[in-house]
């Protein structure tokens, strides 16, 4: 599971995110399919098992060291490994079919990679926050490149129908911008959400990424409000909201971002009612899963076709020992890793959600 002490951060207060939605399952002022309060949900509604496991096999002899990111695309898995800036491309049976390690400072090389994309047509985008630019590799051996410079700091990135979404973009030499949409063929930056306070970006905190992508759908979470959007056409819709009785209040976060590593911790634990972040939401036809950090971790996972939702105390089962947490989709399965070790690269488990 990611770390604990990592989810403390400093109070976002609700951002203006640039439309609303409607729905079948909307009630109350804020139109959302989906309302959700993760402390009222019931564990017994849906059964997680896992469909098939899938160890990965690499060309050279190091372990993968951790599965940052995984994407499924055209019937291969995407591994980021952003401790050791590769991405390795995996067929459906875990054989590796192709390795990117393009670290440097020469042409189509980054000095430091902190994600990637994928397009409709498996082209690669990776995002190269050293030289705060976007790196395009070509499909099928990812050997062209072409570049698109930013020209702002950013943390993450996700590509969807010739649109950037950036996560925590600078203005001037702030970082004071949530969320942008910038069009491939063009530099008007769409600012979707803007930080209400100085040097939010620091208080990014439990997630790799608040930015999620489940085949061509994506989604972002506005960070300590009750909020979850989808994305499309350099725009935004809220999709889900949250219990706002399960959001952190400015007087608690406030309290927790002063306290040393330690007693942030075991301040959280005494509000185990809170959210403190979610880190990760992804869906498939039928489901959204989303796991959420709560002190212990939650897991929720919403039927879309009833609008009811169950939550579960983790992801493990009989066949499964560890897991990293959620980590996306492939078709209609969540997906999750096992952790690896020095020797062995880690497996990928999917996952089949029914209803009990």
């Amino acid at each position: 599971m990611r770390p604990l002490f990592l989810l403390f951060p400093v109070l976002a207060v609700v951002s203006h995110l640039c439309s609303s939605c409607t729905g079948t399952h909307s009630q109350g002022a804020d139109m959302c399919q989906y309302n959700i309060s993760h402390s009222a949900s019931q564990e017994d509604k849906v059964r997680v098992s896992v469909a098939k496991v899938t160890p990965l096999v690499t060309d050279n002899e190091t372990p993968i060291h951790s599965v940052t990111k995984f994407v499924s695309a055209g019937g291969d898995m995407y591994i980021f490994d952003r401790r050791m800036q590769s991405i390795y491309v995996f067929d459906s049976a875990g054989q590796q079919k192709s390795y990117i390690n393009r670290q440097g400072a020469g042409p189509g090389e980054y000095i430091s990679a902190n994600d990637f994309s994928i397009d409709e047509c498996q082209n690669l985008y990776v995002a190269d926050v050293g030289t705060q630019r976007i790196i395009k590799y070509d499909y099928p051996d990812y050997e062209k490149f072409e570049v698109y410079p930013i020209g702002r700091a950013f943390s993450n990135i996700a590509v969807l129908r010739n649109w950037f979404y950036l996560t925590y973009v600078s203005e001037g030499k702030d970082l004071k911008i949530k969320l942008a949409a910038l069009p491939f063929d063009n530099d008007s930056l769409r600012v979707l959400a803007e930080a209400r306070i100085d040097n939010e970006y620091q208080a990014a905190g439990g997630g790799f990424t608040h930015l999620w992508k489940s085949d061509s759908q994506l989604m972002f979470y506005d960070r300590f409000t009750p909020f979850i959007y989808r994305l499309d056409n350099g725009g935004a819709e809220k999709y889900i909201r949250l219990d706002d009785n399960d959001i952190p209040d400015e007087e608690f976060i406030n309290e927790l971002i002063t306290l040393p590593t330690p007693q942030r911790y075991a301040k959280a634990v005494e509000h185990t009612d809170k959210i403190i972040d979610i880190s990760a939401c992804y869906e498939t036809s039928r489901y959204i899963m989303m796991e959420i950090m709560t002190v212990p971790v939650k897991f929720v996972v919403i039927n879309k076709e009833s609008g009811e939702y169950a939550r579960l105390p983790n992801l493990l089962t009989k066949e499964m020992k560890s897991s990293i947490g959620l980590i996306g989709t492939c078709g209609d399965y969540f997906v999750t890793a096992s952790t690896g070790n020095q020797e062995q690269n880690p497996e990928i488990v999917f996952l089949n959600v029914t209803d009990n």
